[in-house]
């Protein structure tokens, strides 16, 4: 799920940018305050929320980056082949390892977690995703 979120937004949450993701997760901080009674998992997963934040802008910022770098390239008449396809994957690759760092915190939170308590977060967590790759 946290693939298919990451790799194309939905249309259904209208909010984005950084204001939207940090507004999402901080409705999941008050719910993990609220639902996780364990006072050592309920830090190790407020400390995930706050890692997962700072990489869904990182996220987002490779995206701009990544926008930004193609169409300054595609300016260009004479770029090669081997400079665009060497720009593409380098490109290719800092979103590779910012979307593996974000499903690390996933995988982390879901760890920290019983399925009641997930359960409660889930959503919360989904509307960050979609708010972070529009």
């Amino acid at each position: 799920m946290v693939m298919s979120l990451l790799a194309a937004g939905c249309s259904a949450n209208k909010a984005k940018g950084p204001e939207a993701v940090a507004a999402n997760l901080n409705s999941m901080r008050g719910a993990t305050t609220k639902h996780v009674a364990d006072p050592q998992r309920r830090s190790d997963l407020l400390r995930s929320i706050d890692g997962l934040q700072v990489d869904l802008d990182a996220l987002r910022r490779v995206d701009f980056d990544t926008l930004t770098q193609i169409r300054a390239l595609n300016t260009r008449p004479d770029v090669s082949r081997a400079e665009m396809q060497a720009a593409m994957d380098t490109l290719d690759q800092q979103r590779r390892q910012a979307r593996e760092r974000v499903m690390q915190h996933h995988f982390e939170m879901t760890s920290l977690t019983t399925a009641a308590e997930w359960k409660e977060l889930a959503g919360l967590e989904r509307k960050a995703l979609l708010s972070a790759v529009r």
